[in-house]
């Protein structure tokens, strides 16, 4: 029995996780492991190390993508890669911080969830750490003749430079060396470009010789599975071990004695004339071990910057300093907590105002004292997220999780942060005696000279002179090369794509764990529903266990809007709840929000019908409440359907100017999202209303609407008021409702009520036109990566669908494709996405130095599935891993709004049926049979390539390329 090999530390039955938790220490290692034991049937394993990082080399970071490329037991090349193939996984991913590094992974299927730990705890072990690996995620010189230039080449490497182009991203890493510098976040463990080469083979191996150790180890397990089994697979690795003392203990920051200041430079175009400042201000907070003043510093968090309304969000919005605000949540995770709130798009003779006005809010809150009000929304809203715990698409335990590592990591209490109820309730105890934030905010924001504020500058000479920089390092080092190692590193060039060419054997693809296709589920699952007609309106109900919360969405037809106010709806959907009623000002209609709720937002939902040419756009006004606050959820939407005050232009600009600067910020980490939507916004009705709405051309007309809301705005503001006359009445509406059967009992009537309580009248659909003609462009940005994309719509060329397609465009993200693209390209990502509704089949890469080879990869898609010969083994791992996509693992709320998705756009159960059934009876023929019929992808797609100007000019130079270019940042 493992049982043996450890000894129980702890055990407790945490009601607020609906879970019995125990913590084991092993004997022989002092490894620990928490096991959470519970009736979640999404099981969570994860791994952590503590790994400080020794310089800017990133070696923590290229080891977490390294160890993950082959072990002992599994001599795979690109074992991530092959795991992802073959897997029901709901989440299998590595993460890097600044003081460890986790390796997490979920499943429901409970086989699959056992063979990803046992790969997980093989790699993290017993990795293959070969000098290739290294080459390849980390960093290696790429030669490809002798005359040619040497260059850098290496995922990670690439991905960093991709991250030093994005402002928000230079913030993230420098923040806590600027913080903590006499501690190891001091040095960046992503790595710097400029530093990355630095690191060798032995100081990456010996990297993990000493860290990733058992000693070192911290395990965590959570779900449904039997808790026996979890120890005897831990017990299975660590006593192949021996205990060893491991100095890995982050050391607690020492407090500055006076506040620092740092300019750092960001990268902008050479033709950029911005003077814009990024100003970001950071307070060192203490350790995170008192569970109740952690969440009283998260609440004050809440408090100060929580909401629109929230008074210093609001004093810095209102100040017109910048173009949005920053920070405002307190980060837990680090050895010692950090505060961080600040603006972007800043005037160079600004930048001191913005510090003096945090402080002078600040004071002016201690001095007079915070509105209970807010006090008492902040509070339930934190408390609400504790008890909801929803996490979209992140599993629970995974949450759990990072919750427990934010103490147990620094050799803290890991049941205290899962166990909210007793410090929340001591805390709204401290609350109650008065005077509690103001005193947080005296102690650790004013009085505290603990504070670092960053100044990032414009540097229009930046890209230029890392450029530079980078080619004179490398030139140096040819320099210093003889021929003989010059046709060295030309060898090893040819050796690493040689390797990189070569398919994994099949007695090496025979070592992994995989399911059979016999171990899927042959049916759907289907989603409770039923569909109640109230007065002409349709209630669409899921009877789905909520612990108690009550989800009800109001969705209204945008197609009652006019096409040229589809651009508008964004802005209408904020103004809703950002704006204030006639009734109230915007910071009483927030508060109301967050004391009576667990929140109200606004979503649109933009899908082509199944399998007619129909489309469905929808405006969802979201919200949730406990049900003793139904009635007061009701009464909120029924405020911001009847009477939203549109008339203040300051605030409406605000909420414009936060919107431009949200997505400007947006467009180069979310490069390959934003190129995907480019791509579908010209072939189809639902692709040009999510561009038109949520893309690159939401961003140009949010631009232009900045330039003339002040000479506009009478007509801008009857603007509003149209669409809300054009959408918000009871025949234009449909309800989503999602509750146990006794909550909807409980609450059917005050949902009918409002139903007969709303305006009525006609129905006007309006025809959206515009025009569908895909286009080549080359949309430019700092930096010197490139998110490189190609679609097509393939039933155009032929192509009849069959579900096959989603298994065989899942094996081709993550085989072809990622071998080309990732492995061999260096580029940090790739995806294909292939809509069944429309037959558009969309290609982006992410974080790419590569632009003409990846549009050759792209070129190659239907050769490569024409030629494909794929083992029993290979199938079977396609099969898997495409089902594992199709049954992603969904919480309740999401549940109910793909159900009511499905119902809309006529994607029945039945249809669902036929996709999977296809899906499982899938064989190589019809991945020829995809190539033959998309055989003209390579003439017929059309290319959108977002990059560097330098970049897309030389494409264009060297195939010839047509592109329409557009500056974007």
């Amino acid at each position: 029995m493992a049982a043996k090999d450890f000894e129980l530390l702890r055990e407790e039955k945490i009601m607020e996780i609906n879970s019995n938790v125990r913590l084991f220490r092993h004997v022989k290692t002092g490894a620990q492991v928490l096991s959470v034991e519970n009736e979640d049937e999404n099981k969570v394993f994860g791994a952590s190390f503590r790994t400080p990082p020794p310089d800017d080399t990133g070696v923590p970071h290229i080891l977490e993508h390294s160890v993950l490329s082959g072990s002992r037991k599994y001599p795979v090349k690109e074992l991530f890669a092959e795991m992802v193939k073959g897997s029901m996984a709901t989440f299998i991913n590595a993460m890097t911080m600044p003081e460890q590094t986790v390796y997490p992974v979920a499943s429901q299927n409970e086989q699959d969830f056992y063979n990803l730990v046992d790969v997980y705890m093989d790699v993290v072990f017993f990795p293959r750490l070969e000098p290739e690996t290294l080459m390849q995620e980390g960093w290696h010189h790429e030669l490809d003749g002798l005359e040619e230039e040497m260059i850098y080449r290496g995922v990670v490497f690439n991905e960093m430079k991709g991250n030093y182009a994005v402002p928000e991203m230079i913030l993230y890493l420098e923040r806590l060396r600027k913080l903590y510098p006499d501690t190891p976040y001091a040095n960046n463990e992503a790595g710097d470009p400029a530093a990355i080469p630095d690191l060798t083979y032995e100081q990456w191996k010996g990297f993990h010789e000493d860290y990733y150790h058992p000693s070192n180890a911290l395990l965590f397990f959570y779900g449904d599975d039997t808790p026996e089994k979890r120890l005897e697979k831990a017990a299975e690795y660590l006593n192949e071990f021996e205990h060893r003392e491991i100095d890995s203990t982050v050391p607690v920051p020492s407090v500055f004695k006076a506040p620092q200041v740092t300019e750092i430079p960001y990268p902008v175009q050479a033709d950029d004339d911005t003077d814009k400042i990024y100003v970001d201000i950071s307070w060192g907070l203490p350790q995170a071990d008192d569970v109740e003043q952690t969440y009283g510093l998260m609440v004050l968090g809440e408090v100060l910057m929580g909401t629109q309304a929230a008074p210093l969000r609001k004093a810095l919005t209102e100040s017109g300093l910048g173009e949005n605000v920053m920070g405002g949540d307190v980060d837990t995770g680090r050895r010692r907590m950090v505060y961080t709130v600040g603006m972007k798009g800043v005037a160079r003779d600004q930048v001191s105002e913005v510090e003096a006005l945090v402080q002078t809010t600040l004071e002016n809150l201690v001095e007079t004292g915070i509105d209970l009000l807010t006090i008492q929304a902040a509070l339930n809203t934190v408390e609400f997220r504790f008890r909801e715990r929803n996490t979209g698409n992140f599993p629970r335990g995974l949450m759990a999780m990072f919750f427990a590592l934010s103490t147990w990591a620094h050799d803290g209490d890991p049941f205290s942060p899962l166990a909210f109820e007793g410090p929340m309730n001591a805390l709204k105890a401290r609350v109650a005696e008065g005077g509690y934030f103001e005193g947080l905010i005296r102690e650790h924001l004013l009085d505290n000279p603990h504070r670092s504020t960053i100044l990032l500058v414009p540097d229009k000479a930046l890209v230029a002179r890392e450029r530079e920089a980078e080619k004179q390092r490398i030139d140096g080092e040819r320099m210093t090369m003889d021929e003989h190692q010059i046709r060295e590193v030309l060898k090893q060039t040819e050796d690493l794509r040689e390797r990189q060419s070569t398919p994994n054997s099949a007695e090496a693809l025979a070592t992994l764990p995989m399911l059979k296709v016999s171990d899927l589920d042959a049916e759907i699952k289907p989603i409770p529903q039923d569909i109640i007609d109230v007065n002409d309106v349709p209630i669409y109900y899921h009877d789905l266990a909520t612990n108690g919360v009550f989800y009800v969405d109001l969705g209204f037809d945008l197609a009652a809007l006019p096409q040229e106010l589809v651009p508008y709806v964004p802005l209408f959907s904020s103004a809703l709840t950002q704006m204030g009623t006639t009734k109230e000002s915007f910071v009483q209609l927030q508060q109301r929000i967050g004391s009576k709720t667990g929140g109200v937002t606004a979503e649109t939902m933009a899908e082509s019908h199944w399998p007619d040419d129909g489309s469905s756009f929808v405006l969802w006004l979201r919200g949730k409440s406990t049900m003793d606050n139904v009635d007061g959820l009701i009464a909120i939407f029924n405020d911001l359907l009847t009477s939203t005050d549109f008339d203040d232009k300051d605030r409406f600009k605000q909420i414009v100017t936060q919107a431009a600067a949200q997505r400007g910020s947006m467009v180069i980490p979310a490069g390959h999202i934003v190129t995907l939507r480019r791509l579908a916004g010209s072939y189809h009705l639902p692709g040009w209303f999510e561009e038109q709405t949520n893309g690159l051309g939401q961003l140009f007309f949010l631009r232009d609407l900045l330039a003339r809301i002040d000479s506009d705005w009478d007509d801008i503001r009857a603007t509003l008021e149209r669409m809300r006359e054009l959408l918000f009445f009871r025949s234009n509406t449909i309800i989503n409702v999602t509750a146990e059967a006794a909550h909807w009992a409980q609450a059917q009537g005050q949902v009918t009520a409002f139903i007969n309580d709303m305006r009525q009248a006609e129905v006007n659909e309006h025809v959206w036109t515009p025009t569908l003609s895909p286009v080549a462009e080359g949309l430019t940005i700092p930096g010197q990566m490139n998110y490189v994309g190609k679609a097509a719509n393939i039933y155009k060329l032929g192509y009849e669908l069959h579900g096959s397609i989603n298994v065989i465009n899942r094996f081709l993200s993550i085989g072809y494709l990622y071998n080309n693209i990732r492995q061999k390209g260096g580029a940090y990502g790739m995806v294909s996405q292939f809509d069944m509704r429309t037959g558009v089949l969309r290609t982006t890469s992410y974080r790419d130095p590569n632009l003409v080879k990846t549009l050759a990869v792209y070129d190659g898609i239907a050769d490569h599935l024409r030629n494909i010969n794929l083992s029993d083994t290979e199938l079977t791992q396609a099969i898997v891993g495409g089902i594992g996509q199709a049954d992603n693992h969904m919480l309740p709320d999401a549940k109910g709004v793909a159900a009511t998705r499905n119902t809309l756009t006529g994607y029945t159960d039945e249809a669902r049926q036929r996709i999977r059934t296809e899906m499982l009876e899938t064989t190589t023929a019809h991945f020829r049979a995809l190539g033959e019929a998309i055989a003209e992808f390579k003439s017929a797609g059309v290319p959108v390539i977002l990059g560097p100007s330098e970049n897309i000019d030389e494409a264009v130079a060297e195939l010839g390329l047509k592109l329409q270019i557009h500056k974007v940042l």
